[in-house]
């Protein structure tokens, strides 16, 4: 009855509260226990790996553990090791908005506007800590974008509190599920440049975004109806238009469009998780070519770079 009920929360989450941030968590199953693990990203310690190849750095938060009770099974959560090792949890349904607990989150225009599709609250799930929360919330600066202490112990370390931090200012600690990329029949095209769609790393190099400068991107192919194409270039700050060669592109009378689209799961100040970060025409091929030949550029992989 525990895998009935439960194995279907498998999988990847976000955390919405740490808008415009976010941070990657995986839930899985480990000796019969339901792990919460938080995924960071830094630079890789191993000798002759590129220093743009990250390591990943898992920071166990919470485990949900289980016991079947005649007709029923009991969950009862404890938080792992560090700041949270004290805490008690009981598991919630997802309420369908949540909002920033993160002042940087307030600078955006209504982050429940913001966050995003790619988030599935259905399949999401709220730790309530059955104290409440702290006398004296936090001030949240752990969460600032600066560099923890150097390597995998210290952002291990790092992420635990940051944690603490979020779950005492509200005294809950809300997990939205990471929906799986669309599967599109765009992908059964033999004329579109084909790559996998799921969860990527990418470095943006900045050294403002300190921590956070590893970010995850939900990548997928998407089609669209040409009256709502402008849906894919909306931001935070305003509505976003489509380029205008995009749209001149499109006017051969073509009804829809196929597109490569790159979404934040984890963000930054300048493009919030939830927001398109990259967009490429692929279908239909006459407007894709049109498009091309409006500009003198070559495209290349990172890795190929």
């Amino acid at each position: 009855r525990t895998l009935e009920k439960w194995a279907v929360l498998e999988g990847f989450y976000t955390l919405p509260a740490a808008f415009p941030w976010c941070m990657l968590v995986i839930l899985r199953f480990d000796n019969g226990s339901l792990v919460g693990e938080a995924v960071r990203f830094c630079h890789s310690s191993v000798e002759g790996v590129d220093d743009d190849t990250p390591s990943e750095v898992y920071a166990r938060l919470f485990e949900i553990s289980f016991s079947e009770e005649a007709d029923d099974v009991r969950a009862s959560v404890r938080f792992g090791v560090g700041a949270l090792a004290d805490r008690a949890a009981i598991v919630q349904p997802l309420a369908a908005a949540v909002a920033s607990q993160l002042p940087w989150g307030q600078s955006f225009r209504g982050s429940s506007a913001v966050l995003p599709t790619w988030m599935d609250v259905k399949r999401g799930f709220s730790l309530v800590c059955e104290a409440g929360g702290g006398d004296e919330p936090p001030e949240l600066d752990t969460w600032a974008a600066i560099m923890p202490a150097s390597g995998e112990e210290g952002l291990r370390e790092a992420t635990t509190r940051m944690v603490h931090d979020l779950f005492e200012a509200a005294g809950r600690l809300d997990l939205a599920m990471v929906r799986s990329p669309l599967e599109d029949v765009l992908l059964d095209d033999p004329h579109i440049e084909q790559l996998r769609p799921g969860l990527y790393v990418g470095n943006y190099g900045h050294d403002f975004y300190g921590q956070f400068k590893w970010e995850v991107l939900h990548v997928e192919f998407r089609e669209y109806a040409l009256a709502n194409i402008s849906d894919l270039f909306a931001r935070p700050f305003g509505d976003g238009n489509p380029p205008g060669k995009l749209m001149e592109a499109l006017t051969g009378g073509a009804e829809r469009a196929g597109f490569l689209v790159g979404t934040k799961v984890t963000g930054d100040f300048h493009v919030p998780a939830g927001q398109a970060t990259f967009v490429a025409m692929v279908t239909p091929s006459v407007s894709k070519n049109l498009l091309v030949g409006t500009r003198d550029m070559v495209v290349l992989a990172r890795v190929d770079a």
